[in-house]
């Protein structure tokens, strides 16, 4: 992938993210793409995608995420995010976030994802959300 395809697909991932919509994330996946978030789970295909964008676009009815930047680096590309919003969905604390991550995204011929995983500071997170 170039850089210029690169950065309109971080742009576009971003969208989706913020679309409320989350089968628009999991369309952004090759038919068997996986994501990890944080070590966490392994969630693979389009369906288990869906479950993953709908929990963050549930907890944060106001989910915005923006593209940083796609960069290159160590032969991977990163896509470097910042999420902001309000823990507002059931059993939130109405605290408002705004954290900043990255994916390593592999990609396949068609430019979708193959492999995504995510990486942010949970107990960053954690402490903006007063969850602990």
């Amino acid at each position: 992938m170039d850089r210029d395809r690169a950065e309109t697909f971080g742009k576009t991932y971003a969208a989706a993210w913020s679309s409320k919509d989350p089968s628009s994330v999991a369309d952004m996946f090759a038919s068997n793409g996986s994501l990890v978030i944080n070590d966490g789970p392994e969630a693979v295909g389009y369906d288990a995608v869906v479950v993953v964008a709908q929990e963050f676009m549930t907890a944060f009815p106001d989910l915005d995420v923006t593209c940083d930047c796609m960069a290159f680096e160590v032969e991977e590309w990163r896509w470097y995010w910042t999420m902001r919003g309000h823990y507002s969905g059931p059993g939130g604390t109405g605290r408002s976030i705004d954290i900043s991550g990255y994916e390593v995204l592999e990609f396949d011929a068609e430019g979708r994802i193959v492999c995504a995983e995510g990486h942010f500071d949970q107990k960053e997170y954690d402490r903006q959300l007063g969850l602990h």
